[in-house]
């Protein structure tokens, strides 16, 4: 990821190995939407451009996950859990990033993989 000031940040520790994309996979319209919105959104709002390191797989499944934390009444648990992950960052740019990345995500996935709690 870079920042606005264009620093680079490495972002591998945020991304869970196991959700890395694989090329082969295909995303579906309204994911590859979501993503476009979600790099907008971390760029307009955040100052943060997302490289390709990102993984789209990965912030499609932290979206799905806020969905079901929504579903089981567990946001709350969900979010405190985040942030203590982003706490653990030592570089400060790192948490700002990561904690944005967090921000937009929750803010996006309503509208695309839960509606039920959209505005």
């Amino acid at each position: 990821m870079q920042t606005q000031e264009g620093q680079i940040v490495n972002l591998e520790n945020l991304c869970r190995s196991g959700n890395r994309q694989n090329p082969a996979d295909a995303l579906s319209a309204d994911e590859q939407e979501f993503i476009g919105d979600l790099n907008q959104l971390l760029q307009d709002s955040y100052g943060v451009q997302v490289a390709s390191s990102v993984a789209p797989q990965t912030a499609i499944s932290q979206a799905k996950e806020i969905c079901n934390a929504l579903d089981l009444g567990t946001f709350v648990d969900y979010r405190r859990t985040q942030a203590q992950i982003i706490a653990g960052y030592r570089d400060p740019t790192t948490q700002r990033i990561a904690n944005s990345q967090a921000r937009a995500i929750q803010t996006l996935a309503p509208k695309y993989f839960c509606p039920a709690f959209a505005d």
